[in-house]
């Protein structure tokens, strides 16, 4: 009797967690879907419909830090990649520092991209700066 309570158990869990894994990647890739059309605010506003918190995705809050980023709403990125980050994703790391040299801080876009170029996977430094926002940071100082 027990064994079929844990078999049962077992089942169950193994539906949900399937379930969640559709769920986590059916909305994946609608709002890349939208992001790619430059539906910058309708992606958010599918990735709003979801406690991402729940779906535990890094690449969910990278992707709507990138739409906060081309909206031109820094800080909200900023909120979205620290979450990734806390989510042990690295390429975070680059995109806080992004929008720091984006918003005049230029201290804050150093401090973060020295800890991207650390991380393994990264770009190589020459191609980190080819990006426009450090581009600027340059031509400032």
């Amino acid at each position: 009797m027990v064994k079929r309570i844990y078999i049962i158990l077992i089942i169950l869990f193994s539906g949900f967690f399937i379930n969640s894994q559709t769920a986590k990647n059916n909305l994946y890739q609608k709002v890349l879907s939208e992001y790619s059309q430059k539906h910058y605010k309708q992606a958010i506003f599918l990735l709003n419909t979801k406690d991402l918190s729940v779906l535990n995705d890094s690449k969910l809050y990278l992707l709507a830090g990138n739409c906060y980023y081309k909206l031109n709403k820094y800080n909200d990125a900023i909120l979205k990649y620290s979450k990734a980050l806390k989510l042990k994703n690295k390429t975070a790391l680059l995109k806080i520092a992004e929008c720091y040299a984006q918003i005049y801080k230029p201290y804050k876009a150093t401090e973060y991209l020295k800890l991207y170029l650390k991380s393994p996977n990264k770009l190589l430094q020459s191609e980190v700066k080819l990006l426009p926002a450090f581009s600027k940071i340059e031509k400032d100082q």
